[in-house]
């Protein structure tokens, strides 16, 4: 049998593996184009940290090629139930990822396509070097081709969606993990905005063909 979980349902929030009829709270981050009331969603924290509440996160593991695929199905389920507007990504991109012969494109090719017709902005960051990542540039999203982008010797994507974060690490065996908790999605924010400050504008150019890397 198929360990990976099944897609959930449309309308479903999932907590410990139970579903839960509560409908979702909202996303904290500013950029998630909710609009929230900071004073309200303060007022709300507190009462969170005063009861002990929102601090055990909700953690799923993915495994196989079809847990990937529904890992990527989950993802999309999330940013509709949370009402997010944006996926923050990161994808690794070295040369020794390069060398494999499988690429993102085969398991991301129906999210992507998803993704636009749901409208769904993707902030987009590649970590890149020749033996592991070394340096991070903004990608754009017009100009991104998963099938130019590798899936093997453990190439790893970072999502980050809402409350949300997701790992999606490809090599010798596929895994993926989603983790659920407010105040850790926090801190991956803060991540992508204090990285995002120090980047030039997203870089259109194709990626680097192995040529290129070989040459240097």
């Amino acid at each position: 049998a198929d360990p990976s979980p099944a897609k959930p349902p449309l309308g479903a929030d999932f907590h410990g593996g139970r579903e839960s009829g509560h409908p979702p709270g909202p996303v904290l981050h500013p950029d998630q184009g909710r609009g929230v009331d900071a004073g309200r969603l303060l007022h709300r924290n507190r009462l969170q940290i005063v009861r002990g509440e929102g601090f055990v996160p909700t953690v799923q593991v993915f495994q196989g090629k079809s847990g990937i695929k529904a890992l990527f199905r989950d993802l999309l389920f999330e940013a509709k139930n949370e009402r997010v507007v944006r996926i923050r990504m990161l994808t690794s991109n070295t040369f020794d990822q390069q060398m494999g012969t499988t690429t993102l494109g085969k398991f991301t090719e129906e999210f992507f396509k998803d993704a636009q017709k749901a409208k769904l902005a993707i902030e987009m960051l590649e970590a890149s070097g020749t033996l592991i990542p070394e340096y991070i540039r903004r990608l754009d999203p017009a100009h991104f081709d998963p099938r130019e982008f590798p899936a093997a010797r453990g190439a790893t994507n970072v999502f980050l969606v809402g409350t949300a974060l997701y790992l999606a690490c490809y090599g010798d065996s596929l895994i993926g993990l989603k983790l659920k908790q407010e105040q850790m999605s926090q801190i991956f924010h803060f991540f992508f905005d204090a990285i995002g400050k120090n980047l030039p504008p997203a870089d259109s150019r194709a990626p680097r063909e192995l040529e290129t890397w070989l040459k240097k």
